[in-house]
């Protein structure tokens, strides 16, 4: 590895390139909505967690804001108390926090959430859409809805980034699109979104166009009525990972990322180990060049560790990496026409 590239450079030498987001693309767009410090502080101010509460003991005792980490406590708890006492009379009360915590994760996010696609300001869509444009697919592990409604802003990336979701004879009618598995699509979910459903025999998608009501108020609205979107927010990749092979549509997403061509840019996300599912589906692929934003040399020293293993084992499959500066772009202050290239 050498020096850190800019972001310009990185994309002048990427091939045909994908790009894989995480949450770093949405606070780039705004840290106090997206943060998980900030999602735990909005959970105590929209009384979704109380201090008095056992939950909020735990952030405080394990001195984090990470809500996976709490998940771990719990779950982990969980097998301690089945194995030594099993009788326990706090195991219920323990089992019903850990289940709580992912659907107040949910509405924590959707309460932090913009509540209109309007919220971002054209300047910032048509940045981030000159941003996104460099790519040729897009993998994202966010919950939140910001890609897709840059995307829908733009009729060409539009089409260029098909998601598989479309009207089928039994949806023309309804309010939403269901999942079609073509072989053409672009845009890839690995995690859930927001406005993604599993009804048992199909996935759908909420749609504005079919209701001319918002995407976040349809959600509020599902929450109310104890209708949670099926999405990965388990504690450790094992459990993800174990999440994605029971749904038919996540799994179609996770083996496109261990199945593509051509090179990846990864914005947002260190792949640390509650994601190492996802370093592996990329390390198992046929791609030979990675890409990684960093803040320093040493914060991708696990990646690198990781790919130097893998070369060592399949050397006819090398990965090599490359590291440039996540201080020289913002997607949502990015303005082709002012760069360098």
């Amino acid at each position: 590895m050498s020096k850190l590239m800019t972001f310009e450079a990185m994309i002048a030498q990427a091939n045909n390139p994908k790009l894989l987001l995480g949450n770093g693309f949405s606070m780039a767009y705004d840290r106090d909505r997206f943060s998980f410090t900030s999602l735990l502080e909005s959970a105590v101010d929209q009384k979704i967690i109380s201090k008095d509460s056992e939950i909020y003991k735990l952030f405080e005792i394990l001195q984090t804001s990470d809500f996976e980490s709490v998940m771990k406590i719990l779950d982990d708890s969980q097998h301690v108390i089945e194995t030594y006492d099993p009788q326990y009379a706090l195991l219920p009360n323990i089992k019903s926090d850990a289940n709580n915590l992912k659907n107040y994760l949910v509405q924590i996010i959707t309460n932090n959430h913009p509540d209109k696609c309007t919220d971002i300001t054209d300047w910032q869509k048509k940045s981030c859409v000159q941003f996104l444009d460099y790519f040729s697919s897009i993998y994202t592990l966010n919950y939140d809805l910001l890609l897709y409604w840059t995307i829908m802003s733009d009729d060409a990336l539009r089409t260029k980034l098909g998601d598989w979701f479309w009207e089928d004879e039994d949806s023309i009618n309804e309010w939403h699109v269901v999942y079609q598995n073509w072989h053409w699509y672009k845009l890839f979910y690995l995690h859930w979104w927001l406005h993604l459903f599993d009804q048992g025999y199909q996935v759908i998608k909420e749609t504005y166009s079919k209701t001319d009501i918002s995407l976040m108020e349809q959600t509020k609205k599902n929450l109310n009525e104890w209708v949670y979107p099926i999405f990965i927010s388990e504690w450790n990749s094992k459990q993800k990972m174990k999440k994605i092979m029971h749904s038919g549509y996540m799994s179609s997403c996770y083996r496109s990322l261990k199945n593509i061509w051509w090179d990846l840019v990864i914005f947002g996300t260190m792949l640390k180990t509650n994601d190492e599912h996802i370093l592996q589906a990329i390390l198992s692929s046929s791609r030979k060049n990675i890409y990684m934003w960093v803040s320093c040399e040493s914060t991708a020293d696990h990646i690198s560790s990781a790919i130097e293993i893998h070369n060592n084992n399949k050397p006819r499959k090398k990965k090599t990496l490359y590291l440039y500066d996540y201080k020289t772009v913002n997607p949502w202050e990015y303005n082709v026409e002012n760069s360098s290239m």
